[in-house]
């Protein structure tokens, strides 16, 4: 969270606003103390906003399209893979 004081604000407002925009929330600051926080009115919430920093901060891609989440489909193996796990380890 990028922090901003009072002043700051006031002169750059139309900087700030387009941060907040897309994306960046602001802690504002009053003599050095924390007195409010600015975020978009659309900002996103929980795991969205998480991967939303993410992609910020350039931890993670955002990929090229939108689109569905992969489906997972469950794998059927021919036999019990517990059972051949502990069969292969033995008495380990």
């Amino acid at each position: 969270m990028r922090q901003v004081s009072v002043t700051e604000l006031k002169n750059r407002l139309s900087h700030y606003l387009r941060l907040v925009k897309q994306g960046e929330t602001l802690a504002v600051l009053e003599r050095s103390i924390p007195v409010a926080c600015i975020q978009s009115a659309h900002a996103a919430t929980g795991q969205r906003r998480r991967l939303d920093e993410l992609v910020r901060d350039g931890i993670v891609t955002a990929p090229e399209q939108a689109g569905e989440p992969l489906v997972i489909h469950p794998i059927r193996a021919k036999r019990d893979v517990v059972r051949a796990l502990i069969e292969e380890r033995g008495d380990q």
